[in-house]
C-alpha cells in the first residue's frame, strides 16, 4: 500500500515512490483519496482527480519532513490548511497533499 506512482513535478510524469521511509519519520497518518472512493460502491467508475496521499500533519516537523521528502524525489506536493474540501486538493493531481490542519487547532 505504500507503493504508490506519484507525479513529478517537473514534466508531470508518474513515477513509482515508496512511503515507506516517509511514513516512519513522520507522527501524522495517511490517507488515500482514490482507494476510499473505489471502496464506495456509488464511486465504482469514477476517474479519480486530486492527490494519491494525503499526509495529516501531526506537528510542524511532520509538514517539514513532507516537503524534504517530496523535494528529495522531485514530487508534485501541495500544503492546506483549511475545510475538507476536495476541490483544495484539485492542483494536486496524484501528488502528496499535506493537510496542515492539525498544526492550526494544536496553535489555538
Amino acid at each position: 500500500m505504500l507503493n504508490l506512482n506519484l507525479r513529478r513535478n517537473a514534466d508531470h510524469a508518474m513515477v513509482p515512490v515508496d512511503l515507506a521511509c516517509l511514513s516512519m519519520e513522520i507522527s501524522g497518518d495517511f490517507r488515500f483519496p482514490a482507494e476510499e472512493l473505489a471502496s464506495n460502491a456509488n464511486q465504482i467508475g469514477a476517474e479519480y482527480h486530486g492527490p494519491a496521499v494525503i499526509v495529516r500533519c501531526a506537528d510542524k516537523q511532520d509538514a517539514l519532513r513532507c516537503l524534504e521528502f517530496a523535494s528529495r524525489h522531485g514530487l508534485l506536493i501541495a500544503m492546506h490548511n483549511g475545510p475538507d474540501d476536495p476541490m483544495a486538493w484539485r492542483d494536486c493531481d496524484q501528488g502528496i497533499a499535506v493537510d496542515l490542519r492539525g498544526l492550526v487547532r494544536a496553535a489555538a
